[in-house]
């Protein structure tokens, strides 16, 4: 059986052993045949109120056959489990968008139970006590076309680079090597901030290589800062470092090699800059490693994939990018507070500068969130939709109309996987409009970690969050009724059917009125 999600594998083998459960509740306590009962008893009263009153048995009979026979087919091919559904015959087909040079190739992945790469492969996750539940004959074929059919039309789509992931998962990212993120917290503290106060006291002349100084100066990575005598090659760190190694030429007017402990007072430009040590390829090979490990289309593949296609491919633009969707780098930008400089130092900055940086952390999650929450609540559904079916065609009493509508509504929750797809999309798809993806000059801008510093542009942006969140919710709805309204449609034909084929067996039953 296919499904389209890693959740749906669990649910859908969790939901048909519920059903199994209950349909083996309704038989062993009698509960299944009383539709039978109801429809001969029925029967025999319609044939007691005609107008002949001979031969009420043989009337009831014959207005019985055809409902008995339907009601039969219902209970054997919709209600009693059949086909065995091991766990591991359930398979989810994920597709994706790999990266390929500076392409994007569609690929599909086939995961299952224990496979997933999720807290949903615990040993425990999925215990039937031994039982292995079987799925009716009618619902093994339906759901696999159903499913088969909406995974497939969702890879019809073309390919895209992931703009919304990729800018939520930048939102969430954070430096979690302590070591790493001290030393980071140093640098702001001991080299870029000291640099930039300098900067604005002085306004130096700007070399003309340098097109936006406004720009290039607010990250610790600024050439301007790298290549000007006064700035890094003046500052240095003021704290012994046990990435870079004590140099004796540079640092004993600073300690004595006795005393230094094996660590080095780098100037700043070579701790940034250093072949081997500096901090500048250190952070690009954390996050690398950070990106680089997801179940889905990794991350780091994609951001490059994106800078490539804009022409922004140095390594200075991507970790740029990166530095700024982090908040603790976000909180040194704006109150430049070491962790280690005391708790009641620049308390308030610190406070405001942690709300400045966690604001907009939502903006940029919630949309993907509802990419998340949407086929987990088409999980529950499907499995809730599988656990009640015997009873709803227990208490219709196996009528075909109802089975029809049923089916139409449960196609129509399963080709929600399409609908989403669309969505995702549409997202992509305005946010690459939007961002003027492929022409701008910021890469920070095309990743989505920020739009614009224009207002215009980010009402935009917050208008297309609302109009896709909205899709998650309006396409859904939207075409499970038209779909169920059709159904019942059908059924209702269905039904008259039924009755016309029934009303010429009953007259057929009826014996002739004897001549007065």
């Amino acid at each position: 059986m296919i499904v389209s999600s890693s959740i749906e594998l669990y649910t859908t083998v969790l939901g048909w052993f519920m059903f199994n459960s209950l349909w083996d509740l309704l038989t062993g306590t009698g509960v299944a045949l009383i539709p039978f009962a109801f429809i001969v008893i029925r029967n025999l009263i319609e044939a007691r109120k005609s107008r002949d009153k001979t031969d009420i048995g043989v009337q009831a009979f014959a207005r019985s056959e055809i409902e008995l026979y339907v009601a039969f087919f219902v209970l054997i091919l919709c209600c009693n489990p059949a086909i065995n559904l091991a766990p591991q015959s359930v398979r989810a087909n994920i597709h994706q968008c790999e990266v390929n040079g500076d392409s994007l190739t569609q690929t599909t992945q086939e995961i299952r139970i224990g496979q997933t790469g999720t807290t949903y492969d615990r040993i425990d996750a999925l215990e039937l006590d031994g039982r292995t539940p079987k799925v009716p004959i009618i619902w093994y074929i339906w759901d696999f076309f159903s499913s088969g059919l909406s995974t497939t039309a969702a890879g019809i789509l073309p390919c895209q680079p992931d703009l919304r992931r990729i800018s939520t998962e930048l939102a969430t990212l954070q430096i979690h090597d302590k070591q790493l993120r001290d030393e980071t917290a140093m640098f702001y503290r001991d080299c870029w901030r000291p640099s930039l106060n300098r900067y604005l006291r002085d306004k130096p002349p700007v070399p003309q290589e340098i097109k936006d100084i406004d720009q290039d100066i607010m990250w610790p990575g600024s050439r301007f800062f790298l290549g000007h005598s006064s700035y890094y090659s003046h500052y240095r760190t003021t704290e012994g470092l046990w990435s870079i190694r004590y140099d004796r030429d540079r640092d004993s007017n600073i300690v004595t090699p006795e005393y230094s402990d094996g660590r080095g007072f780098p100037y700043c430009r070579q701790w940034w800059l250093d072949e081997s040590d500096g901090l500048h390829g250190r952070l690009l090979d954390y996050f690398a490693d950070e990106l680089g490990n997801s179940q889905e289309q990794s991350t780091w593949s994609a951001i490059m994939q994106v800078l490539t296609r804009t022409s922004q491919s140095t390594q200075d633009d991507l970790l740029r990018a990166l530095l700024s969707a982090n908040t603790d780098i976000q909180r040194l930008q704006i109150n430049n507070n070491y962790p280690r400089d005391g708790f009641w130092r620049g308390t308030a900055d610190a406070i405001n500068a942690s709300a400045a940086a966690f604001m907009s952390i939502p903006d940029r999650t919630k949309a993907r969130m509802y990419r998340d929450a949407g086929p987990l609540v088409q999980a529950v559904i499907l499995m809730f939709f599988t656990v009640v079916t015997p009873l709803l065609l227990v208490l219709s009493g196996y009528r075909l109309d109802v089975l029809v509508t049923l089916l139409a509504v449960k196609f129509s929750v399963f080709f929600w996987s399409f609908l989403f797809a669309i969505a995702v999309w549409m997202d992509n798809f305005f946010l690459a409009a939007v961002t003027q993806w492929g022409d701008h000059s910021d890469p920070t801008t095309i990743l989505g970690v920020r739009f614009s510093n224009d207002t215009g542009m980010d009402v935009t942006v917050e208008a297309i969050r609302y109009v896709i969140r909205s899709l998650f919710f309006v396409l859904p709805l939207l075409f499970t009724m038209l779909v169920g309204m059709a159904g019942v449609k059908g059924s209702a034909a269905m039904s008259n059917v039924l009755t016309t084929a029934a009303n010429p067996v009953a007259a057929a039953a009826t014996p002739p009125k004897s001549p007065r």
